[in-house]
């Protein structure tokens, strides 16, 4: 059974939401750079009626003024495996996107989000700025056994810079947060290439201090590893941007 035909545009939606996995109506008008928000609008609801993209929306008094947030749903699935440059073993947990959690949707929405920020750094080198979301990583790559939430490269006095990010939410067990901080030490202990940076960023400050803390203990008893920590706050990101220079430094030394 063929699916419905949609647009060239309507088709870099459906590589969006396959990228972030879920995107609320703003950030996708940003992301296609399109100044008229009523053709987002027309482009969703067409997509949303082929059975492309599924919709989520809050018709509550108090959060009625949100936009929509859209996932892939059932025609997209379809319609990806179609294509050479996505790799089909990664479109099976696509099938699950309409049971997945506040916390992993907010998680999705807050990436899109530091992407944007990131685009929107005056002195950031974007001829060499590449932004990765874990659909974006090889399949094959050794990055997967580590598999941060978000990476970037740029270009920053005639070297690149690398930067993972990791987003813990409040609800993250302590021993779980010490876990994931040590599956990233461990990762880059042996790196001896140029440092890369880890930017941890946490719902509100106790987190934050938390891992300040253990990052602390550890490089001090176990000893140093080639890699820069900064730790930031959500609120921090939605204040401040994404300038690597706002975000504090863990204090390690």
């Amino acid at each position: 059974m063929t699916i419905p035909n949609i647009t060239n545009k309507q088709k870099e939606i459906i590589l969006l939401l396959y990228r972030f996995r879920f995107l609320n109506r703003i950030q996708i008008q940003k992301l296609l750079k399109n100044k008229d928000h009523r053709n987002i609008n027309v482009w969703l609801k067409d997509l949303t009626a082929k059975n492309y993209v599924g919709r989520i929306y809050d018709n509550s008094y108090q959060k009625n003024t949100l936009p929509a947030k859209y996932y892939l749903t059932t025609n997209s699935i379809k319609y990806l495996k179609t294509l050479k440059d996505i790799n089909v073993s990664l479109l099976k947990k696509f099938r699950q996107e309409k049971r997945r959690s506040n916390g992993f949707i907010d998680k999705s929405i807050l990436i899109a989000d530091i992407y944007l920020k990131l685009l929107n750094i005056d002195t950031l080198d974007h001829a060499d700025f590449k932004f990765y979301t874990q659909q974006d990583f090889p399949i094959d790559g050794v990055i997967r056994v580590l598999l941060p939430d978000f990476a970037y490269v740029y270009k920053a006095e005639k070297h690149l810079e690398h930067f993972v990010g990791e987003i813990f939410s409040e609800k993250m067990p302590r021993y779980a947060i010490r876990g994931r901080i040590n599956k990233f030490m461990e990762y880059f202990e042996n790196d001896e290439d140029r440092p890369t940076n880890i930017v941890f960023i946490c719902r509100n400050d106790l987190t934050r201090a938390f891992i300040e803390k253990h990052i602390y203990r550890h490089i001090r008893d176990e000893g140093g590893i080639n890699a820069n920590f900064y730790t930031t706050t959500t609120d921090q990101i939605d204040q401040n941007g994404m300038e690597i220079s706002l975000f504090k430094k863990a204090e390690i030394n």
